[in-house]
Formats: structure tokens, C-alpha cells, sequence
């Protein structure tokens, strides 16, 4: 039949049963994405090979990463070179480097300590489900840590463990906690305590969501001023000094001052009047010329204070009436002035004078004073307070100095001032100066000489006390009468304002003191309070003395707290001081035992280490500042902020502001200057190292910071701002790698300015390994851009993906692609940016995903983009890839993820590309046809199977010839000339017919084929576009040709098809691996490509392997069998289907593959063709999947309806129905069932062979009375045979018959030999031993006599014969007459008798779902004479539009159920035989079985062993009622069995009347004699031999009345 004939007889067929069928689907359902989004997707991007599946394992012990990829989930894994996803945050990103190199010693360079030196805890996590609540504590000072979870309100430990003691390279003590990794989330408080700083270590990463803040006074951070110490306990960078105490003393021997007033007159005269005296600034009242001494102490003592107390004496009176008054200075000080007169005395020559008979001692001269090693100038011996301490702060290390002398009221009096004080009346008790001018300094001395200073509250000198230092007289030239000076330790002696004397309980000189309300220092200054109050000083004791801002700020610059430590915290981790007590005055601050303006604390020391990443969330940090100074009248100062050293082996994210916080405590407000500066304390320090810092520069200084003043000191390796993006990922993932690229300089005049340079971000070091070593063939990333401005040609924004050849950072690119300028590029060799454009107008914001396939023996390479080939084979030089670098330009941000180096698994299959032809002189004119002419697909296809020569069948064949043999087939009569037997069965007939023509086993180019397509469209309710739908269907006619016309170039859409409108159409086609031999897993599969366009082409992938495909079923075959006698043997050849065993790996692949979509089941279902190498397996695979772009899973592999297929195809009605369209070749059978032969029954034989005539009693015509068996059974029951002999019952003995039938039993199951004689009453009986009148000789032979039983019947194979005893017991005993031989019954199993092999074409409504095959529509015989296959034949009849109709009627098959095809053994043929006839539809042309007419035969349940006598055991073939054994002989008659349409050779069994076998129960013969057989022995039965007779009576009503007892042991 010619093709075209065949497709009309097809679209006869398929208009008229499927209606219109559509060779291209429109699914109703979603479109395959571009890229996929969902982790499903990826998944199946993976399945389908178009994503590598590839794992990275992290080892945390060994804080290393290795990378492995397998073609199959669970499959062996083989060696890849990266597969970076960053989706392991443990993982981190420690192996992305500047140059590519694989160091990971930056941590262990810059951090104290390495997680690789201590042991592991395991991991510090949490939960962060947020109805959670933890709490995690460490104890520097215990060494403990612990987890405890405090959900339900009761805390439970669920974690607790020790670290180690450690100390920096300086010593200092640190608390180490080295995990496993770190994961605390905001739901998760972190406790410190302790007094040592802190490390916590994690051998991979870190991710904190909560924030560590550290108690001031903690951690390594110093408590504020508060109290007296032996060393500075505030911290090294505290107001704390060494105070020293002294008291400085001069001494003379006393000597009072006595003057004397003598008054007098001319001789004769009298005198009269008064006078007055003046000392110092005073002047008495008139003093009487005759005072008495009180009188002149009262005026002398209340003319001034300066006079203090005095003693008085007068002398006697001379003759003129004058006096001399001796007056003593008991209290006044040193030598004084003398007294001065005022006369006022009457008299001649009255005069007055006063003398000085006696000075006092008077302490005068200089000295001088001594203190650490340095002294000072000569002081004069009444030197001021304020001019010792000027000279004792000129000394070397004194940083203050605060004198107090005992005289304060004449202390400091500027110059000119009086040669007296206030108190040199010696009456100002301990205020003043002694009475020969000795005066008393304390002296309070502030150095930082002897101060030490531990830098830990651990540290080993944190109770060590500096030697202490005296301050000694020197250069001493003193006068006065025993003159001397000495110094002593502490404030002691007069007690006075400022001396700590009064004190109850005065410090120990020296002493440490941090005082002054100065803020502590460490990274930074603390601040010095009231500073911008101009003229004050709150240093200085004395600060009611104005002092001018320079000399306060002079003074204050002394006192400066010193920073400390480094700024990268290179050797030490430190905490910060504590701030200075408010106010100056140490005495008034060491009366109270609790200073109101107490310093705050100095903030502690955490070290943070992870060998790869660290992450600080939002509302996560590390806070060490200090604490603030108490408010007070004098503020106190602030604590200085403490040290925070990070550092990451990958990179640092910090994702919100102040999360790494070292601030200075604010000073505490003050009443005494409330507008001016508080002593702050000062930043502390912060250490960052990483490979890349995260911060947003604009955000920098609020996410860090150490104010005022502290340091910050940030290192990275990587320019560029990189970090793990938790927000964003490619393929439905979750994270990525974001690289934000922005470099800026600054010019010497200070202007900040962009300077990008080339190659700026991380690469990855690829080691040589593996089985492919440094050469990997596939390289994918997917890659995002958030910005990337247009730029002019000399400032290029750009991202992309770089292979090196070499780790030399300034080694030229080897291969590269890039987004530049808004266009996907790419080239080899270069430096900066590549510049071949492969593809336009590129989006922001949307995941695109390069691959790079290489190939290192052509030294090409081929670039696809979202899987669409972009760049085909491009040239580029290089052995191998030394690394992979992910780059930013000028201001550029973007993301990359799943990033793979390794092996390629898509098994080198490419989509169909474009082959460029003659292009039309004008495009403008150019018709569609000559468009579409100048380009044509072109794509490496596998040939198509068709079939093999063994599969079309054998040739035509005949039937042998058979003989039937019986017993008189034997016998001599007829082995001469056979005399009239036939031998044979009949002429012959064909055994198998042939109508396969031998050029169906043809070879088929591949192709691209229409009939493979699948169309979705771009939107539910789209149409398909009639240009585009006419240019898909241009195919039909030819042996499966390409697409060499109608493809229109102007169906491309713009953006190359990325966002087309009309649909994509999928294309399914089979492919062998070119790299088999290297890759026998992925030596083959379907794989698909995607269009939209016509144009560009999108790679699907594998949808699935030929390695999973597996068939384990059988395949029609013919078999060849030699039947014949010798010299006329011939071949039979017979198909039957032959198991081939399990069929796998590479054994099976699939061809022509066609794609329905299923609207009920949202299922896309792929039918496809499976063949074997050598082309023994011919069946059918159908596979499932929910995405038209795969993965499919096999569903089943079968024989369609039993039949081999090489060429199938499915089809899709408008109402949703499918059919499968397939050829075959099929065998039709021709059944009849087995012939039986009947028996033919034979005499019985003597031991010579001879007939012998009285054992001959066997089956065959039955003449009636002929030979009687039951004649002398008959006498034997009346006991003929034995001599008459009858005895009764004597009348005493006799009873009712009831009771004796009950007595009779007795229990025994049989009855006495009793025989009932009828009488009136009572009954009488007898006992019958006889009735023989005369004796009836028996010709009974013995049947339990082996000479009787020499010999049974063997005619025919059937007859499965008992021996004569057995025959005899069952009364199967006749004359064997003759008789005619019965004809063979067909009864037997079915059995094929003819064969008739052609080809089909059969179109099957699949099952609503598209798995299966629901029901046979139509077959058609037939075949094309140019071998063309059905999918080009669809093709044209989807063409051709034919309207035609045709009367399809179906195929049917009839058979029995399985039950029919039991066998001999069992009653399986009985159920046949009752059982209804089934049908199925089948592709098998109408089997023809005997069951029709005109033979109407069946199989009958008991054709195996109808003709035997038994089957196990002589006794065993029961007849219907099944109470009695066969008898053979009544069997030969027909009878109709109604109901089954046919006739049986078996009568009704149910119609046989039993013998009476009684006359076989009892004993028979005499004891002794050869023929006596005893009742047991032959037969086993309890049944009585005897009649019950009665005499007289009603004989019917009496065997009627016995009956109702037990009419089962009665035979009447």
C-alpha cells in the first residue's frame, strides 16, 4: 500500500473514531520558566542535567571543603573542582580570595588565637523559633558556659561546658570557648560575667542574632574610682595616682620674748598722768602712771590681738612715783617688735621708755627638699604653701602637688604684706605658727612613679606595690637658737583643714587614688571636666585661688589619663579603665566611705574568631563600652569603652548599626559647673580582619564605633564589599553571593573620587584532582545585576565570571563573560572587561544563568544563557583552569550562585541550531518562502530502528503428518497393507502462513520531526498565531524531513525571544552520548529543547536516562521444531511469546518520543518506542511529568496488547481523548480443542493371552441376558447356595419389633441375624441359615485371586485400567461383543492449528490518564512501500485535512478465564466448563476458536481422565451423587447436557440405579477353600448379608416402618 494511501485510510480512520486529531497540543496548563524559580524547579533542572548536581561537604574538624557531583540523585559521585551555593552558612566563604590563592592563615595572622590549637565544644546553638526563649552564659572567672532554655518559664540546662585559660602574647588571661560553629538567634540572651576577657571560637562560622553587652567592670574592663588602692585598680588608662603623704616640720628652742616699760621723773618731782603703748597695729587705752600689772595686761592685751597673752610685773615704786613693768610675751611668735610709748605723765621731767631685756627665738634661713632623685630650689624657712607646691611640681615625675600650711591664715599673703599673721599671737591654737616661728606643712604628692598599673584585673602584678619613694630636707641653712627641720610620712601632728589627720581612718602613705572626675582612658582620652569654666581649676585643693585658664589647662595637662594598647590589638586584648571620683578635695572624698561622683567602669574585652564567616544580624553586635560617671556636685568621670578584636577567615557582615560598640561612659553631671564639659571616658578599641567587610559605607561610622577618641582599625584583603545574601538566591534558592563594587581615592587636595580598577573581587583557587584533573568541561554561575550604570568606553560598569589560567594577579583572562553595559559579552585574553556581545538588553534584577562548556581537545568553547547556545565552539588558549573569579567594575553591584566547576553531564547533546544560507538581495522583497530558505535547523540525530528481520516471523510452513496407533493397529491382521486402515490425520494444511513483506527492516535518518512536538502557550486562552503555526507546520511529506522551508526569520520576537508571545513549542527526540565509552551511565536519552521562536532554542535536558529504562517481559518470537520419522522430517515454525529475561542498563533505549499534556491529571505523559542494540525489544514506554520540560518518570514498559511496536506515535482529540497510533506485526491463531481418542476395549486375557471367557465381564455394547451378573447375586441373598435351614426365636425370647430393632442395634451399628416372621401377637422370629432346596452351585470366581488378575486392558492411551477384582467389585462386568471403534472427542485443552503473521496499523483509546491502553478502536492490515514512519505520516495526514468515513469495528478476543488453562490434576476444567465466555479487546486480529460453529466444541473439566477407570486409587472416581463407584459400561451413551449448545459422550450420572451390593458383603466360599474370601478382608463393610423376611404381613408398610430408624443401614 502506498503511503499516501495509507494516510487517508489513517485520517479515515481517526476522523471517524477520534475526531479532528491535533498533531501539536495546546496545553492548558503553565509554561515551562526560563530559570527556574522554586527549589522543585531546581531540582528538576538538576534531573534534567541542565543544573549540575553537585554537593559540597564541609569537614568542621578540619575546617575543609570538598566538592563532588553525581549524574543521578544517590548516585556514585565523582570529583568537581567547586560547587559554591552558599547555602551551608558553616561553609562561609574562606576560600575566596583576592588572588585566587587557597591561604587561609589571614585569621590565624591577626587573631590571638587559633581554633585549630584547642579542642572542639561541639556547636553553640539555639532554636530560633521566636515562641522560644534561651539564655546563654559564659563565666570568664569559672571557665563555664551554658545553655538553658527558658520557654515554659522553668529554666532547663540543655547544654554546659567548660573552656580553657589562655593568655594573649602579652600575658594577658583570657576565657576561651572554641565550637564547633555559632548560631544564636534574637530569641537567644547572652550573658557575661567574670573577670576575665573573652573568646569564642567557631572552627567554621558564626551567626549571631542577638547582642553580647558586657557589664562595665567585666570581662577585663576596670572598675570607676571609688577606693583607696595599693596600685592604680582602675585600669592603666585611669585618673589613678600614686599619692604620697608628708608632713614637713621645723623646730628651735624657746626663748620668750621680755621687754620691759620704766617711767620715771625729776628727782623731787611726783608723777602723775598716764601713757600709752602701741604694738603692731594697736594702741592702748591710757594707762594709769601707777597701773597695777593686771591693770596693764588688761590694756596691753586689748590694744591688739597681736599681742596674745602676756605676763605682767611692776617694780617698786621710786621716790618720784615711777615705775618698770616687766611684760613676757607668753604666746606671741618668734622675736617681735618692741613696745612703743606715748607719754602722757605729769611732772617735771616725767618720762617713759621701753626696753627689751630679752629677745625671743626665731626660727629663720632656707632649705630645701628632695624627691625622686630631684631637688628643689632653696625655700625660705616660712616658704608659702603655694610656692612649696609650684617647687615640688618642677620636680622630675610629679605630676601634682597640694601643700597646706599650719599657719593658713598667713599662708600665701601677697607681697608687701605685714611682718605679722593673724595668728603670731600665738593664740590660734593648731593654726598657727610655733612660738619661735616653727610652722608644720602637709604635703600631698600625685605622681605615677611607683604607680603600678596592671593592664588585667588578672594581671600577675595586680597586687604588686611600686617602691616607695621619700621626700628628704636638704641644703638645710636654718637660723634660730636650735633651729632643725624634718619630714615625716603622712599628715601628722596640728590638725587642720586639709591634713588627712582628722581622718578615722587616714590612708597609708603612698596610696592609689583615681580622683579628679576625669574620664578613663584606652583607645581614646578621657575628658577633664569643667575645663571650659574659665579661671577654675578642679585640681587644685586651694581652688579658691583665681587661676588663669592657661595655668588650669598647664596643671591639667599633668593629670592626663594615658591611652593604651595598640590599635589592631596586635599582642593584647585589654579592657578599658574606670573614670576618676568626681571632685579634688582627697579628704573631704576619704571621709565618705561612698563618694557621691563615683567613676564609671571601664568597658571589658570579647575576641571573636571564626575560621570562615561572621554574620552580626539586625539587633546583634558586641557592646564594651563603659559605664557613665554618677551625678554629683562634682561629677564623676566615665568609664573608658573596652576592646573588641574580630576576625573572620571569609567575611564580615554586619547588617545594622551599632554592632560593634566600644564607647566611653559619659561623665556624670555636675553641680559645681553645670554648663561645662563632663569627664567622659574614653573610646576603647575595635579590630576588625576579614577577606571581605560587609558594612555600608555610608553607615560605617554608626555600625562601629569606639567615642570619643577610641581607634578603629579595619583590614580585608578584598576591596569590594562582599557577603552572603540570605534574601536572595538563584533557583528558588535561598542565598547568594553579593559582590558590591565601589572604589573610591582621595586626592591630595582632599576630593573623593571613583577609581575603579579592573579584576576587583574574589576568585577561587582550582586544584588539579579528580579524574578530569584541571580541566573541567563545564563551568556554570548564575549571576544577578542590581547596577550597572551605562558608562562611557573608559568607564565601564560591568560583572562577570573569569576563567585564569594562572593564580598571577595580573595574568589576562582566559575565557570571560560579562554584563557590560546593559549586554551580556564575552572573550579570551584580556585584561578588564571582554567586549563581544552575545546577547542585548539584559535586566536588572533578574537571575541569569552562563554556562561555559569547554572543550579542551578543540581548544573551543561554547556559552549558553538560560540554557540557549549564545556562543557556539569560539577558539581560546589554555592547558587548564588554575582559577575562577567573580568580578565587579566601577560601581557595579550584583549577585552569583550555584556556582559549578566540574564534569558536565548533559552527555554532549546540543539543541538544533540555525545554518545560515544565501540571503535575499533585498530583505524588503523577499518573499516568506525566501526568508525562511535562508536559515535551516541542523542537529546531530541518532538513526531511528525499525524492524529486525527476525521480527517479521518465519516463512510460510505446513503441518506434519500424524499417525494413530491402537491395539489392533498391532495386531497381525492388519500389518499387511494396513487392510482398510487410515494412518494419517488427514492431508496436510498450513501450519503458519507469511504476509510480512521483507522490506519492513529498514534503518531511519533522525530528524527533526514535527510529529515530536509539544506547544504550550505563553498564557491561558492564548491562540497560536497563524503565521507562526503555518511556519511550524511545514514538515509533512518526505522521509521525516528538517525544517528547511517556511522558517520565517520575523517570527523571532524582540529580546531574542527571551519574552516572545507566542508559546514555546517543545521538542522531544532521542540521542546517543559521543563520550559513551567515558560516561556509560549517560550513554543515552530523551532530551528536549524549547522555542519560541523557531530561532533560538533552549536545552531541556534529559528528560530521561535509557540506563532506567528496564523490560523484564517477553517478545513475540518464532520458534522452529523437527517433527517427523526418519527420512520425513519438516520444519514447523510457531510464534509464541519467549522471555528475554531482565533487560537494563545500557541493553534498552527509547526512540520517537511524543509528549501529550492531560488536563484531568495536570500530567504531561510521554509515549516513545524502546529497542534493544541488536533490536530484539520492540516494545512500548510511557513516562510521566509534571513539567514539559521534565524530568519524566517511567511509568511502565509493555507490549502494546501483546504486541512488538517499532513505530507508535499518540494523538490528542479536541475533547481531550488520546489515542496511540501504532504498527505491528501480529499472528492470528486458529484454535481447536485437543482431540481424546475413546477407548476400545479388549477380552480379558489368560496368563497365555488367550480370551478367557469367565473372567471376560468388560466394558462394551451390553446385550441383556446374555451374561446376568446379578442372577446369582440374587441366590447367594436368599442363600440358595446353602442347604435349608431356619431356626426361631423360643416365645419367651420374643418382643415387640421396636424393641427388638432397639436390642438388635445395641449400639453395634448393624442387626443381628434376626429375620421378623409375622404372627398376631407376639411377633415371632427366626433365624434363616438357608433356604438351598436343592443347592444352587455358584460359578463365582474368586476376584481376590492373582490368577484372576493377570491382565489389564491397555488399547489406548487414555484408558487407565483397573484389574478384574476391582472391575468386579464395582459390577463393571460384561460380554465384550464386537463392536465399532468410537471417533477421538475434541474435548481436550485448546490448541493452535494454524498461524497466519501480518502487519497492522492499530489506533487504542488510551485510559482517561494517557498510561494505558482503555479499549481497541480500530485495526487496519497493511504497510508503506517507501518505509516512511507514522510520524511523518501524521505529519501529511494532519495535512491532507481529509473528511472521510469509515465503519470501524473492533477486534475482539474470546477466551475462557485463566481458570480454563488448569490441568489434569485438579477440578479447575469443571469451573471452565461452568464458567462464562469473556471478550477483550485486542489487537490480536480475531483469534479463531472452535467454539463457534460449525464446531461448537469445548473443553471439558474431566478430559484428562474421563476414560479412566481411576485416578489415584481404584475406588476414587465417584459418581455425581458421589456415593457410589463408576460403572464404565452404562457410559456410552450420548446424552445432551443442557445449556452448553453441544453434546456430551457421558450420560447423566445421576440416572444410574446402584446395585445391590450386598450380595458382595459377606463371606464367600468355605473356609479353607481356594475361592472363600472372608467379609472383611475384601470389602470392609458392617452392612448385614441378610433380608429381614416376614411372613403374613404387609411387607411395604414393614421395610417403610424399619426405614424411619435408619434407612442408611438398610438395603432393600
Amino acid at each position: 500500500m502506498m503511503a499516501r494511501a495509507l494516510a487517508v485510510a489513517l485520517v479515515t480512520l481517526l476522523t471517524s473514531l477520534a475526531g479532528e486529531v491535533q498533531a501539536v497540543e495546546t496545553v492548558r496548563g503553565a509554561g515551562d520558566p526560563a530559570v527556574p524559580r522554586t527549589a522543585q524547579e531546581y531540582e528538576r533542572c538538576k534531573e534534567t542535567h541542565r543544573c549540575p548536581r553537585a554537593f559540597t561537604r564541609y569537614n568542621v574538624e578540619q575546617a575543609n571543603v570538598s566538592f563532588a557531583s553525581a549524574a543521578f540523585a544517590q548516585g556514585e559521585e565523582e570529583h568537581a573542582h567547586l560547587f559554591a551555593d552558599f547555602e551551608d552558612w558553616h561553609q562561609g566563604t574562606r576560600f575566596w580570595n583576592d588572588v585566587g590563592s587557597a591561604s587561609d592563615s589571614e585569621t590565624a595572622d591577626y587573631a590571638h588565637f587559633n581554633s585549630f590549637d584547642y579542642a572542639l565544644l561541639g556547636p553553640l546553638e539555639a532554636s530560633r523559633n521566636a515562641n522560644h526563649s534561651y539564655v546563654v552564659s559564659f563565666n570568664t572567672t569559672s571557665l563555664t558556659a551554658s545553655l538553658v532554655n527558658e520557654t515554659s518559664g522553668t529554666p532547663e540546662e540543655i547544654w554546659a561546658d567548660s573552656g580553657e585559660l589562655v593568655a594573649t602574647p602579652n600575658g594577658t588571661e583570657v576565657a576561651l570557648f572554641n565550637f564547633e560553629w555559632i548560631d544564636l538567634g534574637a530569641n537567644t540572651q547572652i550573658l557575661t560575667t567574670g573577670i576575665r576577657a573573652l573568646a569564642l571560637l567557631s572552627r567554621s562560622s558564626i551567626k549571631l542574632g542577638s547582642r553580647i553587652v558586657v557589664d562595665p567592670a567585666t570581662l577585663g574592663g576596670f572598675p570607676g574610682g571609688a577606693a583607696v588602692a595599693n596600685n592604680n585598680a582602675q585600669g592603666p588608662g585611669s585618673s589613678s595616682k600614686r599619692v604620697y603623704l608628708f608632713t614637713i616640720e621645723t623646730s628651735a628652742t624657746r626663748v620668750k620674748e621680755v621687754q620691759t616699760v620704766r617711767t620715771w621723773a625729776a628727782t623731787g618731782q611726783t608723777l602723775a598722768g598716764s601713757f600709752r603703748l602701741r604694738f603692731r597695729n594697736g594702741r592702748t587705752h591710757s594707762i594709769p602712771h601707777d597701773a597695777s600689772p593686771a591693770l596693764f595686761k588688761a590694756r596691753l592685751e586689748r590694744a591688739t590681738e597681736t599681742v596674745g597673752h602676756v605676763s605682767v610685773h611692776r617694780s617698786a615704786r621710786d621716790a618720784e612715783g615711777g615705775y618698770t613693768w616687766s611684760v613676757t610675751f607668753d604666746t606671741a611668735v618668734g622675736n617681735l617688735p618692741e613696745l612703743e610709748v606715748e607719754n602722757e605723765l605729769l611732772g617735771i621731767g616725767a618720762d617713759i621708755e621701753a626696753n627689751t631685756p630679752q629677745q625671743a627665738n626665731e626660727l629663720g634661713g632656707t632649705f630645701a627638699l628632695e624627691f625622686l632623685g630631684t631637688q628643689t630650689d632653696s625655700l625660705p624657712f616660712n616658704v608659702s604653701s603655694w610656692n612649696m607646691a609650684r617647687a615640688l611640681e618642677q620636680l622630675n615625675g610629679v605630676l601634682f602637688a597640694s601643700v597646706q600650711r599650719q599657719d593658713a591664715a598667713c599662708d600665701g599673703r601677697p607681697l608687701p604684706q605685714p611682718d605679722y599673721g593673724p595668728c603670731d599671737n600665738g593664740l590660734c591654737a593648731n593654726d598657727g605658727p610655733g612660738p619661735s616661728r616653727e610652722l608644720t606643712w602637709t604635703v600631698l604628692l600625685v605622681t605615677d612613679e611607683g604607680n603600678v598599673a596592671p593592664t588585667s584585673p588578672t594581671a600577675a602584678n595586680i597586687d604588686a606595690v611600686g617602691p616607695v619613694q621619700s621626700l628628704s630636707v636638704v641644703d638645710i641653712a636654718l637660723t634660730g637658737v636650735d633651729a632643725d627641720i624634718s619630714v615625716l610620712d603622712g599628715h601628722q601632728g596640728l590638725v587642720h583643714a586639709q591634713s588627712f589627720t582628722s581622718l578615722a581612718s587616714a590612708p597609708t602613705s603612698p596610696f592609689s587614688y583615681a580622683f579628679g572626675g576625669r574620664g578613663g582612658s584606652h583607645g581614646g582620652q578621657g575628658a577633664l571636666p569643667g575645663l571650659a569654666l574659665e579661671g577654675q581649676s578642679l585640681l587644685r585643693p586651694d581652688a579658691s585661688l583665681n587661676l588663669s585658664a592657661s595655668a588650669s589647662l598647664e596643671v591639667a595637662s599633668r593629670m592626663l589619663a594615658p591611652t593604651y594598647g595598640a590599635a589592631d590589638l596586635g599582642t593584647d586584648l585589654l579592657g578599658g579603665s574606670g573614670g576618676g571620683v568626681g571632685g579634688v578635695n582627697l579628704r573631704h572624698l576619704l571621709a565618705r566611705s561612698n563618694p557621691a561622683g563615683l567613676g564609671g567602669d571601664g568597658g571589658g574585652a570579647v575576641e571573636i574568631i571564626a575560621v570562615n564567616d561572621i554574620t552580626f544580624e539586625v539587633g546583634a553586635g558586641v557592646d564594651v563600652s563603659g559605664s557613665a560617671g554618677h551625678d554629683a556636685f562634682w561629677g564623676g568621670g566615665g568609664g573608658a569603652g573596652g576592646s573588641i578584636l574580630i576576625a573572620a577567615g571569609g567575611i564580615l557582615h554586619v547588617e545594622a548599626n551599632d554592632t560593634l560598640v566600644a564607647d566611653g561612659g559619659p561623665g556624670g553631671a555636675s553641680g559645681a559647673f553645670p554648663d561645662g564639659d563632663r569627664g567622659s571616658g574614653g573610646g576603647g578599641r575595635i579590630a576588625v580582619f576579614a577577606k571581605s567587610i560587609s558594612i555600608d559605607r555610608d553607615s560605617f561610622a554608626t555600625a562601629i564605633h569606639a567615642s570619643p577618641g577610641g581607634s578603629i582599625h579595619v583590614f580585608s584583603t578584598l576591596g569590594p564589599r562582599l557577603h552572603v545574601d540570605e534574601t536572595t538566591g538563584a533557583a528558588g534558592t535561598s542565598s547568594s553571593l553579593r559582590l558590591e563594587v565601589e572604589e573610591f581615592t582621595q586626592t591630595a587636595s582632599g576630593v573623593r573620587r571613583r577609581s575603579p580598577f579592573v579584576a576587583n573581587g574574589p576568585r577561587f583557587a582550582i586544584h588539579p584532582g579528580g579524574p578530569y584533573d584541571g580541566k573541567p568541561n563545564r563551568v556554570t554561575v548564575y549571576v544577578k545585576a542590581a547596577r550597572i550604570d551605562m558608562g562611557a568606553s573608559v568607564d565601564v560598569r560591568s560583572t562577570g565570571v573569569a576563567l585564569y589560567a594562572s593564580t598571577d594577579p595580573d595574568a589576562s583572562v582566559m575565557i570571560g563573560t560579562a554584563l557590560r553595559d546593559g549586554n551580556f559579552v564575552h572573550g579570551t585574553a584580556y585584561h578588564g572587561a571582554p567586549d563581544q556581545v552575545f546577547y542585548h538588553q539584559a535586566k536588572l534584577h533578574r537571575w541569569y544563568k552562563l554556562e561555559i562548556l569547554l572543550d579542551w581537545d578543540a581548544s573551543t568553547y561554547t556559552i549558553r544563557l538560560n540554557d540557549e547556545e549564545r556562543v557556539l565552539d569560539a577558539s581560546f588558549e589554555g592547558s587548564d583552569i588554575a582559577s575562577i573569579g567573580l568580578h565587579g567594575y566601577s560601581g557595579s553591584i550584583s549577585w552569583f550562585d550555584e556556582i559549578f566547576v566540574g564534569h558536565d553531564d548533559t552527555a554532549g547533546f546540543r539543541c538544533p541550531t540555525i545554518i545560515e544560507h544565501a540571503t535575499p538581495a533585498s530583505d524588503a522583497e523577499a518573499t516568506r518562502a525566501e526568508r525562511a530558505s535562508a536559515a535551516s535547523l541542523s542537529i546531530s540525530r541518532p538513526d531511528q530502528t525499525d524492524w529486525k528481520t527476525d521480527a517479521l516471523g518465519p516463512s510460510s510452513s505446513m503441518t506434519p503428518m500424524l499417525r494413530h496407533e491402537s491395539h489392533l493397529s498391532s495386531r497381525t491382521l492388519y500389518q499387511m497393507n494396513s487392510h482398510g486402515l487410515v494412518y494419517n490425520s488427514g492431508g496436510m494444511h498450513f501450519q503458519f502462513r507469511s504476509e510480512v513483506s521483507a522490506a519492513e527492516a529498514n534503518t531511519l535518518s533522525g530528524t527533526v520531526n514535527y510529529g515530536m512536538l509539544l506547544e504550550t502557550p505563553s498564557s491561558p486562552g492564548w491562540e497560536v498565531s497563524p503565521d507562526l503555526l503555518a511556519a511550524s507546520k511545514t514538515m509533512a511529506g518526505g522521509n521525516g524531513r528538517d525544517w528547511d522551508n517556511g522558517m520565517d526569520q520575523d517570527a523571532a520576537s524582540v529580546n531574542d525571544g527571551e519574552d516572545a508571545s507566542t508559546g514555546r513549542y517543545y521538542w522531544y527526540g532521542d540521542h546517543m552520548n559521543p563520550r559513551q565509552d567515558e560516561e556509560p551511565l549517560l550513554w543515552g536519552g530523551i532530551m528536549a529543547c524549547s522555542t519560541s521562536d523557531f530561532k533560538h532554542w533552549r536545552n531541556e535536558g534529559t528528560m530521561l536516562h535509557f540506563t532506567n529504562i528496564s523490560y523484564d517481559g517477553g517478545v513475540p518470537r518464532t520458534t522452529v521444531e523437527i517433527v517427523g520419522a526418519p527420512g520425513h522430517e519438516v520444519e514447523v515454525s510457531e510464534m509464541e511469546t519467549v522471555g528475554i529475561g531482565n533487560w537494563s542498563g545500557a541493553a534498552l533505549h527509547a526512540e520517537r518520543p511524543k509528549v501529550l499534556y492531560n488536563n484531568d491529571t495536570g500530567k504531561y505523559v510521554m509515549w516513545s518506542s524502546v529497542h534493544d542494540e541488536s533490536n530484539e525489544v520492540g516494545v512500548a514506554m510511557v513516562a510521566t511529568a509534571d513539567f514539559p520540560g521534565g524530568p519524566f518518570a517511567i511509568h511502565d514498559v509493555f507490549l502494546p496488547n501483546g504486541n512488538e511496536t517499532h513505530d507508535q506515535t499518540v494523538l490528542q482529540r479536541p475533547d481531550g481523548q488520546a489515542v496511540l497510533v501504532r504498527t505491528y506485526f501480529a499472528t492470528v491463531d486458529y484454535i481447536l480443542p485437543e482431540p481424546v481418542m475413546q477407548p476400545m476395549w479388549e477380552s480379558v486375557k489368560d496368563s497365555s493371552g488367550e480370551v478367557d471367557y469367565g473372567l471376560n465381564y468388560h466394558r462394551s455394547t451390553y446385550l441383556e441376558g446374555y451374561d446376568d451378573p446379578n442372577d446369582i447375586c440374587i441366590q447367594r441373598v436368599r442363600k440358595e447356595d446353602k442347604e435349608a435351614n431356619i431356626t426361631q426365636t423360643p416365645e419367651e425370647d420374643r418382643m415387640p419389633v421396636e424393641e427388638w430393632i432397639r436390642n438388635a442395634y445395641n449400639g453395634s451399628g448393624y442387626l443381628e441375624n434376626y429375620v421378623l416372621s409375622e404372627q398376631a401377637e407376639p411377633w415371632l422370629y427366626e433365624t434363616i441359615n438357608g433356604q438351598g432346596d436343592p443347592i444352587v452351585e455358584s460359578r463365582f470366581l474368586n476376584p481376590t485371586l492373582d490368577i484372576n488378575n493377570l491382565w489389564m486392558p491397555s488399547s489406548v492411551p487414555t484408558v487407565v485400567a483397573k484389574p478384574w477384582k476391582a472391575n468386579y467389585k464395582d459390577g463393571n462386568i460384561a460380554d465384550n461383543i464386537v463392536h465399532s471403534t468410537l471417533p477421538d472427542k475434541l474435548i481436550g485443552p485448546p490448541q493452535i492449528v494454524e498461524q497466519r503473521r501480518t502487519k497492522y496499523v492499530a489506533i487504542s483509546l488510551l485510559t482517561p490518564d494517557y498510561l494505558g491502553l482503555a479499549s481497541e478502536l480500530s485495526i487496519m492490515e497493511g504497510h508503506t512501500e517507501d518505509g516512511i514512519d507514522l510520524a511523518s505520516i501524521l505529519t501529511s495526514v494532519d495535512q491532507l485535512g481529509t473528511d472521510l468515513a469509515a465503519d470501524a469495528v473492533p477486534y475482539e478476543r474470546r477466551f475462557f478465564p485463566a481458570v480454563c488453562e488448569g490441568g489434569a490434576n485438579d477440578n479447575e476444567w469443571e469451573d471452565c466448563r461452568d464458567a462464562p465466555e469473556q471478550r477483550q479487546y485486542s489487537t490480536v486480529p480475531g483469534q479463531v476458536w472452535g467454539l463457534d460453529a460449525p464446531f461448537d466444541f469445548v473443553t471439558e473439566y474431566d478430559w484428562s481422565w474421563r476414560y479412566n477407570q481411576y485416578r489415584w486409587d481404584n475406588d476414587d472416581v465417584p459418581m455425581d451423587n458421589h456415593t457410589h463407584p463408576v460403572n464404565f459400561k452404562d457410559q456410552l451413551i450420548g446424552w445432551f447436557v443442557p445449556g452448553r449448545g453441544l453434546r456430551d459422550t457421558t450420560r447423566s450420572r445421576s440416572e444410574f440405579r446402584p446395585y445391590d451390593h450386598n450380595c458382595f458383603r459377606g463371606s464367600i466360599g468355605t473356609p479353607g477353600d481356594d475361592n472363600y474370601v472372608a467379609a472383611d478382608d475384601l470389602y470392609n463393610h458392617t452392612l448385614s448379608q441378610h433380608y429381614l423376611k416376614t411372613e403374613g404381613a404387609d411387607i411395604a408398610s414393614t421395610r417403610a416402618h424399619l426405614r424411619e430408624f435408619d434407612e442408611s443401614m438398610i438395603i432393600l
